[in-house]
């Protein structure tokens, strides 16, 4: 068997229906390697040290180049419209294709580079020379064909990228071409505008065959962004943006332009400026407030640092695919976990660090907490010395980058921290015009109604997991193993086997992930159902459709949430505020001194903030808190360390002793419940001082307790005995 066949043989797929395939690159291969020579190029190709190490698909590069070109031309004579020549276009374009193959191929081909130049291979006497040696030695026949035959899915991986990269550039200018008098007209394009003069690609993930977010800029500065997915959801959202002006919105939000066409669109390019007055920085922030009081009412998520434009006063969503997200069918946790990823901090605006398994400091990514300079602990590599034979992956220090989500004052950086009372009270004001306007949103021919059959999106896992995959994926290792490449993808199912919601999932995201693309989910809020990137259906996938969600979310706006979610938002911005200087007080010099009956009114108002502030349901109960980790406070669910939960408890007994009432009976039977499942659950012993925890709160308990109550504080005392450690 050749070396051709047995490539053929090992690859997943052979040839495709267009594009540049394996057979006819490994046919040029064979047939150059008949005589000693150098790949063939034409006079347009790049030279083998513009290539680098992508000398190696010279022969691939070249082929997708041309079918470029000639469908560039093809276009031309059907539309004389577009904005663009054809020699920018093919530069800018190739330009987004060594991008991709340099994350598929750097890492191995540099192993490469390191073996040959180990054993004396390589011909140069200074380290750049033998580089050169090293990328012409690739575009010999013989040698390509060597190393090709040692890394079977380099060889595929490299042409799935090259076919992605060709059929999304054409489809982007076929759609270009179609859309521009359109795009003129909605985006009141100058007719000076000129031609394009910049296209950046990759401004995201990449999905569903190689598409990704495209940034354009013309010859007078005017900028667009393409998006190749529909843009119903974000034309709906800008018609509830006008509709809550009209009701009074204050200060008025900004309605983004758009253009949808489908299956993709167009968007205004949003420019960061600075704020020239304070009284425009505390506009910003109300609006901040308007904002997470809005898309609270619709479910939202994953509104990151990235996802915000700071244009002045005026705070801008730039990414509304994540509107009337759904929680992970299946997902169990408790009372006050559920309830925190069902408020205002699930969104992603409000300060809140991100911890990675087996790392210590969190990163804060969030919308209103993202700040330049933190370090990211997570593994990141890069390579050093490139251009010689010297080149190698070094592990590097990352920190957080400057973002545009935070208004600046003349160009200086501000604390968002100082602007916390504008943000609860923007937030509380749309709360209560949501609130007010209750039927009118509800109305069958309201401004949620249209939501119910636009495209959102589904994240079921965080993009950072399938990043990681699919990165590691291009090991060398796994590129010359087909087989422990999709291995390496079994890692989808550890976490579905407690995450049963993602088990219909897994499937999917191994068929993305193996075409080198972040897996990707869309749902319809007016269904249950729940679609592939491909456009397979699994019917049924969530208990309720989105929009209902949000309906039920709506009709329960009102006090007792208002003061939950205030609560939430009160402690996420504490984060941000400046810290007053700690001076100790001696409490016994002044003791507070209350008569009886202010002592009892204070204990009241007391059980009744906690009450107010409790999540629960028919089983359990409990409570957030503010916790302290290395990088500051974080909101979170209040557990068994230094008694959390049981201190609660016990004081809602005291209450009900100082007050004379059995007033939390049921309430106190589901948070001993609670107690009882974090402890079974716990995998750490617990302290020895818990039972003497545990024996004081059921020595305060009245003679007389309603029967629940008795029965989980007896089961707790034998817990007690069993789990507790000396």
């Amino acid at each position: 068997m050749t070396a051709r066949q047995e490539l053929l043989g090992t690859t997943q797929t052979n040839c495709h229906a267009s594009g540049v395939t394996l057979a006819a690159w490994l046919d040029e291969l064979a047939g150059a390697a008949q005589a000693p020579s150098e790949v063939a190029q034409d006079d347009e190709s790049r030279t083998p040290d513009a290539l680098g190490l992508l000398a190696l698909f010279a022969i691939p590069i070249r082929d997708g180049r041309k079918q470029l070109c000639a469908g560039l031309r093809k276009l031309r004579l059907h539309c004389r419209k577009l904005p663009a020549s054809d020699p920018v276009l093919e530069s800018q374009l190739l330009n987004h294709l060594y991008a991709r193959l340099k994350l598929t191929a750097e890492r191995t081909l540099a192993l490469e580079l390191q073996v040959a130049s180990i054993q004396g291979e390589l011909h140069g006497d200074t380290p750049a020379a033998r580089f050169d040696s090293f990328t012409a030695r690739l575009r010999q026949p013989a040698a390509a064909l060597a190393i090709l035959g040692e890394y079977p899915v380099l060889a595929e991986q490299a042409l799935n990228c090259i076919n992605q990269w060709l059929r999304f550039s054409l489809q982007f200018v076929r759609h270009l071409a179609a859309d521009w008098r359109r795009i003129q007209q909605t985006f009141r394009v100058p007719a000076e505008v000129g031609d394009i003069t910049e296209i950046q690609g990759d401004a995201g993930d990449r999905h569903a065959d190689g598409k990704a977010v495209i940034l354009l800029r013309f010859a007078s500065g005017f900028r667009l962004v393409y998006k190749p997915r529909s843009l119903a959801v974000d034309l709906c959202f800008q018609e509830l943006l006008a509709w809550c002006n009209t009701r009074g919105a204050s200060p008025p939000l900004w309605t983004l332009r758009a253009l949808d066409e489908g299956d993709h669109g167009w968007v205004e390019f949003v420019q960061a400026e600075s704020c020239e007055t304070r009284d425009q920085l505390q506009r910003f922030y109300q609006r901040q407030g308007l904002y997470l009081a809005l898309l609270y009412l619709l479910q939202a998520t994953d509104f990151h640092f990235e996802n915000l434009i700071a244009a002045g006063e005026h705070p801008v969503l730039v990414d509304l695919e994540t509107l009337f997200h759904e929680r992970l069918p299946g997902t169990a946790s408790t009372p006050p976990i559920r309830g925190m990823s069902n408020s205002i901090v699930s969104i992603g605006i409000l300060p809140r660090v991100s911890y990675y398994e087996g790392f210590d400091k969190g990163v804060d990514f969030s919308g209103l907490g993202a700040s330049i300079g933190q370090e990211i602990e997570t593994p990141t590599y890069e390579f050093q010395a490139a251009g010689t034979d010297e080149m190698r992956l070094d592990r590097i220090e990352m920190h957080t980058l400057a973002g545009n989500h935070r208004p600046k004052l003349t160009g200086d950086d501000v604390s968002p921290g100082s602007f916390a009372a504008e943000i609860q009270a923007g937030f509380t004001s749309m709360y209560q015009l949501l609130q007010q306007h209750r039927e009118a949103l509800l109305a069958e021919e309201g401004p949620l109604a249209p939501f119910a059959a636009v495209e959102t999106r589904f994240i079921a896992r965080a993009t950072q997991i399938y990043g990681l995959l699919l990165e590691q994926s291009f090991h060398p290792d796994f590129l010359r193993d087909p087989e422990a490449r999709s291995q390496w993808f079994d890692q989808l199912w550890s976490q579905a086997k407690e995450a049963v919601g993602l088990q219909p999932l897994v499937a999917a995201e191994r068929a993305e992930l193996e075409r080198n693309d972040i897996p990707l989910f869309h749902m319809r809020p007016g269904s249950t159902d729940l679609w592939t990137a491909r456009g397979e259906r699994i019917a049924n996938f969530f208990p309720q459709t989105p929009l209902a969600t949000v309906r039920q979310r709506l009709a329960t706006l009102g006090p007792d949430d208002l003061a939950r979610q205030t609560w939430l938002l009160q402690a996420a911005l504490a984060k941000l505020q400046q810290a007053p200087p700690v001076a100790l007080v001696d409490l016994t010099a002044s003791p507070l001194r209350l008569d009886g009956e202010e002592a009892v009114e204070a204990a009241i108002a007391v059980g009744e903030q906690l009450r107010a502030l409790c999540w629960q349901d028919d089983e359990a109960a409990g409570w957030l808190g503010v916790q302290q980790r290395e990088r500051g406070w974080f909101v979170d669910a209040i557990g068994l360390e230094e008694g959390g939960l049981l201190e609660v408890a016990t004081l809602l007994v005291q209450l009900d002793r100082i007050t004379g009432e059995s007033r939390h009976g049921s309430l106190l039977a589901k948070a001993i419940r609670s107690i009882n499942r974090l402890i079974q659950d716990s995998p750490q012993p617990l302290p020895g001082d818990w039972r003497d925890r545990a024996e004081t709160f059921t020595a305060m308990l009245p003679a007389r307790q309603e029967p629940e109550l008795r029965r989980e504080t007896a089961r707790m005392t034998e817990v007690m005995k069993s789990t507790a450690s000396t």
